[in-house]
């Protein structure tokens, strides 16, 4: 077959482009025709798929703490450099023409592994913009582990901590523990001014189980006497609520609009 340059294979008719491929076509053995029919099949897939722009990355799901309610406290695994940059890279590619991607960094405590995180930010960082997209970081925490150089990281990459804190002291301390049994909240507001100085808004994630609903629109208040501007409000689903509960849960969310407007 004649060689074409780009601009004459362009031009060719659907019909045209069809005979030149069957003509090809016809040199392939019966595994590169295996072959080449996957290949087609990965494609079809990644051109039908929306682009990919979140990624939560689980850095680790080891844990300075031993919270009672968490769902990844029994395992003690963390992600290896490989599959992390394995990882980010997947994210670039199937964003496909998207100008941006979003990588939160998470875990039990992804602070555990501060080097990881700081190798994974330079390298997508670099990467996404040798292909013109931006990188925006998030990073959910527990609070305990954050320095000045947590601080320096997030600042040189323009991201903001969000915290792990379940409201009142005595609320707190009643499911997120340290291993020998001590509460976290006095450490974790220790680290709040430093938090406040460096990068001034403040969110917290409140976790709520039954025993903690009654409490949840006074340990708000708290928390937003502490600083705290932002809060995200989950529920363990897999706890026990029953009827009393879940009618706890409107009366809260109801303080909660009060307080809030």
């Amino acid at each position: 077959m004649a060689s074409t340059t780009v601009a004459e294979r362009v031009a060719l008719s659907f019909e045209e482009k069809v005979a030149r491929l069957d003509e090809v076509l016809q040199t392939f053995s019966d595994e590169e025709m295996r072959r080449l029919a996957l290949l087609f099949e990965q494609q079809l897939e990644f051109h039908k798929r929306p682009p990919l722009v979140e990624m939560e990355l689980i850095v680790t799901y080891r844990c300075n703490l031993a919270c009672n309610y968490c769902f990844m406290r029994k395992q003690n695994l963390c992600m290896d450099k490989e599959t992390a940059l394995q990882a980010v890279d997947f994210l670039l590619a199937y964003s496909k023409d998207h100008p941006f991607v979003n990588v939160t960094f998470f875990g039990s405590e992804p602070l555990m592994y501060l080097d990881l995180m700081e190798e994974v930010a330079a390298y997508v960082t670099e990467k996404a913009k040798e292909l013109g997209k931006q990188v925006n970081f998030t990073c959910t925490t527990n609070g305990t582990l954050l320095t000045e150089k947590a601080l320096d990281f997030s600042n040189h990459f323009g991201f903001l901590y969000l915290l792990s804190l379940d409201g009142s002291k005595q609320v707190h301390n009643l499911h997120r523990r340290f291993p020998n049994g001590q509460g976290s909240f006095e450490v974790i507001v220790s680290k709040l001014p430093m938090l406040k100085r460096r990068q001034g808004w403040l969110g917290a994630r409140v976790t709520v189980t039954p025993e903690t609903i009654g409490q949840l629109a006074e340990g708000v208040k708290e928390l937003f006497e502490l600083g705290i501007n932002q809060f995200i409000i989950g529920l363990v689903h897999e706890a026990d609520w029953d009827r009393e509960a879940l009618s706890e849960i409107e009366r809260q969310y109801d303080l909660l609009l009060e307080f809030y407007l």
